[in-house]
């Protein structure tokens, strides 16, 4: 096996698998863009396994896009507990798969910057209905029925959790992943 091991990912060139472990930060994500990039350009599925509490929103949202971008079918699969920004990479695969024990949880975004300027606060808000303007695209793109949809934008007002068996049922994921 051909492995390239870093602090959170792995890969594995022969079968193009990628797993993404731990925090959503930019180590991450400087091994899963190029790497996504790269093998996005030839027609072989990628398989992408997440395992994470979450992290940086805009660095999430960066593997997102990559995942988006690829020119082939990109699996994710969700291992344990794949949280926050985790959970919405997760939706970016073709195809979703979960493990029998794993959760998705998903939430609205939040700031913690409660110190600055007026100016610094104005802009911590901004950015924070940016953040909430994409996720709302993503959910939108997802074509979940109305009533699902309904659940994911009032349960996501908290924290929105989905067992595998849930997420499947709710259109978030398509199956049980056997890997």
């Amino acid at each position: 096996m051909s492995a390239v091991e870093a602090t959170q990912c792995s890969i594995d060139e022969e079968t193009r698998q990628l797993w993404l472990f731990g925090d959503v930060d930019n180590s991450m994500a400087q091994l899963a863009i190029p790497t996504l990039g790269l093998w996005g350009q030839e027609d072989v599925p990628i398989r992408v396994h997440l395992l994470t509490d979450g992290g940086c929103f805009q660095t999430g949202m960066g593997i997102f896009d990559a995942i988006e971008a690829a020119q082939c079918d990109v699996w994710t699969i969700a291992h344990g507990d794949v949280l926050s920004t985790g959970a919405v990479m997760f939706l970016a695969g073709d195809v979703r798969l979960m493990r029998p024990n794993a959760r998705l949880m998903f939430h609205r975004p939040f700031n913690s910057f409660d110190r600055g300027t007026r100016r610094d606060l104005a802009r911590a808000d901004f950015q924070l209905a940016d953040c909430e303007r994409i996720l709302s695209r993503i959910w939108l793109d997802l074509d979940l029925d109305e009533d699902d949809l309904r659940s994911v934008l009032v349960g996501t007002r908290d924290e929105l959790w989905y067992d595998a068996t849930r997420a499947i049922s709710g259109g978030l994921a398509h199956g049980l992943s056997e890997c």
